[in-house]
């Protein structure tokens, strides 16, 4: 089997698949393709180890109380 490179457009499509980013017209095409392209699963299963390793390692902070209003007396 020959896995050829994956287009700049389809690299943009799988990470869009990964980050929950695309119309439901594109995920079906996605999902599509992902069956007749095994680099393009590849690409998808990378992307996904990396978005769970970057996500996992983000510190949980408790904002502050007052963030909220403060927020929401600035849009008046």
């Amino acid at each position: 089997m020959i896995i050829s490179p994956l287009s700049d457009e389809l690299k943009k499509l799988a990470a869009g698949y990964v980050l929950d980013d695309l119309e439901t017209t594109q995920i079906a095409q996605v999902e599509l393709l992902i069956n007749q392209n095994p680099a393009l699963l590849k690409e998808i299963q990378q992307l996904q180890s990396v978005t769970g390793i970057m996500t996992s390692n983000v510190p949980q902070i408790q904002p502050p109380a007052d963030l909220l209003a403060k927020i929401m007396n600035s849009l008046d």
